[in-house]
């Protein structure tokens, strides 16, 4: 389930029904893919407190919680997603790789790097055909089968660094 906190200038909120959604899907293999927008100074302490309560609700209906790097928000990147994780630290929040924003905010040339990096806690990989250089969503959301980035090669990529979650 795609869902979003906030961590503007004011105090952190998680999305409206983050907490009733989580009690209803309570122990289904169900991942809150939370995404983190906002910013502006303190964002970081505020991002992690937000996240930290998102995993609490989650751990309680034994749920997880992948962060979702989304281009232009407070957790854009994939050393964002990571950062925040490992500063919440609790077994239940992890990671998501998702190749448009990747390709938006990173050079495809480090993707074994960041892929790495991810591999501890990546619970969940979205994938879609792509260009690589794209930068505009047209060419960053297409089918599967369309542009010039290669997902056989990223499948295998996440295979050496074994990840076994969904896609």
């Amino acid at each position: 389930i795609y869902v979003g906190a906030n961590v503007g200038p004011r105090e952190p909120t998680l999305e409206d029904g983050f907490a009733e959604a989580a009690a209803l899907l309570e122990g289904r293999r169900t991942i809150l893919w939370l995404f983190v927008r906002g910013g502006g100074e303190g964002a970081e302490e505020r991002a992690v407190a937000v996240v930290k309560r998102a995993g609490e609700i989650a751990a309680r209906h034994r749920l997880r919680v992948a962060l979702y790097p989304h281009a232009g928000f407070h957790v854009a990147t994939v050393d964002d997603a990571v950062r925040v994780a490992r500063k919440v630290g609790m077994q239940n929040v992890g990671t998501s790789f998702n190749l448009c924003h990747f390709l938006a905010t990173d050079d495809a040339a480090k993707l074994d790097e960041r892929l790495s990096a991810l591999a501890p806690n990546l619970f969940l990989v979205s994938i879609s055909g792509a260009d690589v250089g794209g930068k505009r969503w047209g060419g960053l959301i297409r089918a599967l089968d369309e542009g010039s980035f290669n997902n056989r090669d990223l499948l295998e990529r996440l295979r050496r660094v074994r990840y076994e979650g969904p896609v």
